[in-house]
Parts: C-alpha cells; sequence; structure tokens
C-alpha cells in the first residue's frame, strides 16, 4: 500500500527481479514508467487494486514470468498491449476485475500455460483476442462473469485444457465458434 507512488523512474536500469513484483493499492499509480529494461520476473507479477493504473506501459520488455501473472482490480487498466513481448508465465493467469479492459492484446506470445488461466468479471471485455497463440493449459481455463464478452474468438489455436473447462455467467456469450479449429 503505497497511495503516493507515482512511478518507477529510479529504477530505470533493473533488469531482472528474482522474487516477486507485488503492487496493491497503489492509488497515485497510472502506469509503470520507468521498469522499462526489465525483462524478468523470477516470481509472480501481481497487480492489484490500483485505481489509477490506466496501461502497462513499462513493461514492454518483460518476456518471462517464472510464476504466476494476476491483474486484479484495476478499473482504469485498459490494455495489456506492454505484454506483448511476454513469452513465458511458469504458472497462473489471473485477469478479474479489471473494467475498462476490452481484450486481451499483448499476451499473443503466450503458447503454454502450466498453471490455470482464468478471466473474470471484465465488465468491457468484448472478446479474447490477443490469446491466439495459446495451444496448451495445463490447469483449468475458468471463464466466468465477463457480462460483454459475445465471442471467445482468440482461443483458435487451443486444443489442450489439461482440467476443467468452465465457462459460466458470461451473459452475452453466444456462440463457442473461437474453439472451432
Amino acid at each position: 500500500q503505497s497511495p503516493n507512488l507515482f512511478n518507477f523512474i529510479g529504477l530505470s536500469l533493473l533488469q531482472r527481479i528474482g522474487g516477486d513484483l507485488y503492487l496493491k493499492e497503489c492509488s497515485g499509480l497510472a502506469d509503470l514508467t520507468g521498469l522499462n529494461q526489465l525483462n524478468a520476473i523470477g516470481g509472480n507479477l501481481h497487480l492489484e487494486d490500483n485505481a489509477m493504473l490506466a496501461d502497462l506501459n513499462g513493461l514492454i520488455t518483460l518476456d518471462s514470468i517464472g510464476g504466476s501473472l494476476t491483474l486484479r482490480n484495476n478499473p482504469l487498466l485498459a490494455s495489456l498491449f506492454d505484454l506483448s513481448n511476454l513469452g513465458y508465465v511458469g504458472a497462473n493467469v489471473t485477469i478479474a476485475g479489471n473494467h475498462g479492459l476490452n481484450d486481451l492484446s499483448g499476451l499473443h506470445q503466450l503458447t503454454d500455460l502450466p498453471g490455470n488461466l482464468t478471466i473474470s468479471s471484465n465488465n468491457a471485455l468484448d472478446y479474447l483476442s490477443g490469446t491466439e497463440g495459446l495451444r496448451r493449459i495445463g490447469g483449468d481455463l475458468n471463464i466466468t462473469f465477463n457480462p460483454s464478452l459475445d465471442s471467445i474468438m482468440g482461443l483458435d489455436s487451443l486444443s489442450l485444457v489439461e482440467k476443467d473447462f468452465v465457462i459460466r455467467g458470461n451473459n452475452n456469450l453466444v456462440s463457442l465458434w473461437g474453439l472451432a479449429t
């Protein structure tokens, strides 16, 4: 909890974090400017309850996360574009409660996810564009309570979900066309 944290400019040479990057309730944080050289996080990247976080600017060079990626309850987050170089997440991906997010563009480099993929309660999420490269999920796939989701287009390459596949509470979803490959 750091309400006066606005950027990471003093960390502009940081290339790797061996453990976790955990940012919760940083109410003044609008983006991640200053982390532009960060290319690896050994543990988890967890961004939660950041009221002003509008984009992930600063993470453009991030290519691997050894643990989980969690983006939860960042109401102004509108884009994942700055994750476009992210090719590896070692555990789960959770994208939940980000009410400004309308697609998942930026996650297209992910092909194999060892853990769960949870996409839940993102009010503006229309479709799953950005997940086109995903072929395998080693855990559960949960797509729940995204009231604007009308298509799962983007999951076209998905060929294996090793555990549960749950689609629930997506009131506008009329087709599973995105799985027809």
